[in-house]
């Protein structure tokens, strides 16, 4: 659902620049946000609670129909069908997903812009061997770093984000240690380390989302949740760092992949799809996936309706002159 941004308080100065409210705000990041504000605007009126909610969100889904239909029109390969569909799930929640994670791991603004670029693990390492590790940037460092990624990016055993950037990790260590003596990488800052493992995180889960097929995706995100699930059952309640900051759960959060930081019903929306029988009628199985994809049933034409929050219901039922104020 749709917030409004002028009235939170709650976005730092580094969220505001990296974009986190418009990723959080604007529409086109999630495909189940309903501006109430466009639609304010567009009546120039009071709403009718009930009939303009329902109104507004009957075209939000039938223009979503329109998007999913055009999408699927034309194949009839069941498997195919629903791996575009998922795919497009992701790639449309990608940004909120990735406000999600940056809120959750207190992660500054430039590394998430750096986790976005193509090479943001080459930008990551080499800033931080170079500012933290006191290394000069030579052409045999850059090709053993360029080297050492190309295993990451192939991922040929299909090791899930995690165990990638423990590889990361192990890299960076043992430079360190290369360079000043064995041990001499626990002297790193831990908040400077913290800070490169989580973007590394970030941007191999970005990697994976958009070039991984569905079947290898969800499999990687199957791992990953049953690998959290191991570490949260077998980990202490909280891992205390050498500068006395807390991190709860933190291998068992981290394990977890970018799909967890998205709303439960659009996880749902993910795997009731993913796990449909591929066996159904190709007609039958497009309209099984239009109802999951636009969350309507047989007898609840909008189900997206119900979910209006009673904060987002507050602001249907603002008067006129005192919304128009703020607008």
């Amino acid at each position: 659902m749709s917030f409004v941004y002028d009235d939170r308080d709650d976005f730092t100065e580094d969220k505001k620049e990296a974009g986190v409210p418009s990723i959080i705000c604007d529409e086109k990041d999630d495909e189940y946000k309903y501006d109430i504000r466009d639609y304010i605007k567009a009546t120039n009126n009071e709403i009718d609670t009930e009939k303009g909610a329902k109104d507004y969100i009957r075209h939000k889904i039938d223009n979503h129909e329109v998007e999913i239909t055009k999408i699927i029109s034309g194949l009839n390969n069941n498997t195919e069908i629903k791996n575009k569909v998922i795919k497009k799930i992701l790639l449309n929640s990608l940004d909120k997903m990735i406000a999600n994670y940056m809120q959750k791991e207190a992660l500054p603004s430039e590394f998430v812009k750096v986790s976005k670029q193509k090479n943001g693990l080459e930008i990551l390492i080499k800033y931080f061997l170079k500012n933290d590790g006191g290394y000069i940037l030579t052409k045999k460092l850059i090709d053993e770093i360029n080297i050492f990624l190309d295993d990451i990016y192939r991922n040929d055993k299909l090791d899930i984000v995690y165990d990638r950037v423990g590889k990361i990790q192990k890299f960076i260590h043992q430079k360190i240690d290369d360079k000043y003596g064995y041990g001499t990488h626990l002297n790193l800052d831990t908040q400077k380390m913290k800070n490169l493992l989580s973007a590394s995180r970030l941007h191999l889960n970005i990697f994976d989302i958009k070039n991984y097929n569905m079947n290898t995706l969800m499999q990687l995100i199957e791992e990953s949740k049953e690998k959290s699930f191991e570490a949260y059952m077998s980990s202490n309640d909280n891992i205390l760092s050498s500068n006395n900051f807390y991190y709860p759960m933190w291998k068992a959060r981290g394990m977890k992949s970018l799909i967890y930081f998205l709303e439960p019903y659009i996880q749902d929306k993910i795997y009731n799809i993913y796990y449909l029988d591929k066996k159904l009628n190709t007609e039958i199985f497009k309209n099984k996936i239009l109802e999951i994809y636009l969350r309507i049933s047989s007898i609840n034409t909008i189900k997206v309706y119900n979910q209006l929050t009673e904060s987002e219901w507050i602001l249907l039922n603002m008067e006129k002159n005192g919304w128009q104020e703020q607008v």
